[in-house]
């Protein structure tokens, strides 16, 4: 805070303040002391420790206690009050009691499931919940440096805690061990962890269970090669964590591969990666491995091997992304061929709209047109937004006939669903056919726009809500 007013150079607070005594110092905060009950009882809670204790876990039991629905208008405000009280435990607490201010941060981690209970948390609770799990984890290490709990087992007491997780918070404590131990404690704890998960599978050989490929999953406390695989992060050692999911699955499936590969490249191990991604994957997601090759090859800087990749991830997924990745890494005779190939894959495509993508992507309008008249049937019906501005586009390169089909696919789901909550995006469409209407000469062979609106107004003429959208347009 900056007091200019008096003319002072020393303008800052804290330079004003330095130039007190103590006793002048004291005798400022006395007689502030004594202007309310609110300013006196904040000078008790920042002077005595106790009393900020207390003032906390007053704070966490009146959250935990109440139990009024937070709606989605409300998650944003629970998400502060929550960030709020950690970053006081963390300031207020911390410095002077870090006993307690670990058990109140615990405190505040069980607020995870009254939270969910009397919410419909979209992931902000949540996230500030994953925050105060991580600050645990910063205290428990000024705990355990302090030898203040001499007799705390403390990788007991973390693996406790991360499994006490009824609602995923709490999946990631184990990956950001290394805010309390050191690598050398982390080792140590690893390899305990493994013999474990090779104890575990002796006595019951076979996998272990699925590997969670959703890592918004409550972690298993009971399946060591699951911890061994969150410690091998906190370590961000891909060889560890590859001998764990090997231990946990013992033919692991294309979702097991792909997050070993990912890892290894998270830790810039781009071989360890290639020695994963280079051989063919069992399974349906051969673009997501070509994708990670396209990420590997980057990594290594060798563009002639990621312009392959990208030609055969085009060739196995023809459409406009992988034609524009393709396309951006190459010359310009080698884009002028991709451009001729692109006309002959559309005309084969069972999707007209993505046909229609590339084709006026690779600068082929005139063939995208008339792909979308010929098939028009089947371009009928377009749901979301996504052709909104290939439809402008086509207008703004003299194709208006074009951007008729375009609009009529983009407005007829809408009504035909019902969709009421889209009716202002439908009006939008049918503004947009009306001002093209007196530009189209030839519609060869498709309804003009008289006979089209004719249509809708028989076919929807009782969906008021639309026509009601229409009636305040401009």
């Amino acid at each position: 805070m900056k007091f200019l007013r008096d003319g002072s150079s020393a303008s800052s607070l804290s330079v004003r303040l330095s130039t007190l005594t103590g006793n002048e110092l004291r005798s400022l905060i006395e007689r502030l002391a004594n202007d309310g009950e609110a300013i006196a009882a904040r000078i008790e809670y920042l002077t005595r420790p106790q009393s900020a204790v207390e003032s906390i876990a007053l704070r966490i039991g009146g959250i935990r206690n109440d139990d009024r629905f937070v709606d989605h208008g409300g998650l944003d405000e629970m998400a502060r009050v929550v960030r709020g009280v950690a970053e006081d435990i963390e300031r207020d607490v911390l410095p002077r009691e870090p006993v307690r201010a670990l058990a109140l941060t615990e405190q505040l981690m069980v607020l995870n499931g009254p939270l969910m209970n009397r919410s419909l948390d979209d992931g902000m609770i949540g996230m500030a919940i994953e925050e105060a799990c991580a600050l645990w984890l910063k205290i428990a290490r000024v705990v355990r440096e302090s030898g203040a709990l001499p007799k705390m087992d403390w990788v007991a007491r973390l693996k406790e805690v991360a499994g006490q997780d009824d609602y995923g918070v709490r999946r990631a404590m184990l990956q950001q061990a290394h805010l309390l131990f050191d690598e050398p404690q982390l080792r140590a704890m690893a390899e305990s962890q493994e013999r474990e998960a090779v104890a575990a599978l002796a006595t019951e050989p076979g996998d272990l269970g699925a590997l969670d490929a959703l890592d918004d999953l409550p972690r298993n406390p009971r399946v060591p090669t699951l911890v061994l695989q969150d410690i091998a992060k906190a370590l961000q050692d891909p060889q560890l964590y590859n001998r764990a999911v090997r231990l946990h699955h013992v033919n692991p499936d294309d979702h097991a591969l792909e997050a070993m590969a990912r890892f290894h490249l998270d830790c810039g191990d781009v071989t360890g990666a290639l020695d994963i991604l280079e051989p063919p994957w069992e399974g349906g997601r051969e673009t997501v491995r070509l994708d990670l090759l396209d990420r590997a090859y980057g990594q290594l800087g060798d563009n002639a091997l990621r312009i392959d990749v990208r030609r055969k991830r085009y060739q196995h997924l023809p459409c406009l992304w992988t034609y524009q990745a393709l396309n951006e890494l190459l010359d310009v005779p080698a884009r002028q061929e991709l451009r001729t190939q692109v006309s002959i894959d559309a005309v084969e495509l069972r999707d007209v709209a993505t046909a229609a993508q590339l084709l006026c992507a690779a600068g082929n309008w005139p063939l995208a047109q008339a792909i979308l008249l010929a098939r028009a049937k089947e371009f009928d019906i377009i749901l979301g937004t996504q052709l909104e501005p290939l439809a402008k586009e086509a207008e703004a390169r003299g194709y208006p006939l074009m951007s008729v089909i375009i609009w009529r696919a983009l407005l007829n789901p809408i009504l035909e669903r019902g969709a009421s909550k889209a009716y202002y995006h439908a009006a939008q469409y049918l503004s947009e056919l009306r001002r093209l209407a007196g530009t189209v000469d030839d519609h060869r062979g498709l309804p003009t726009h008289a006979e089209y609106e004719a249509r809708l107004r028989e076919r929807h003429g009782r969906k008021t809500g639309f026509w009601r959208q229409m009636s305040i347009r401009p």
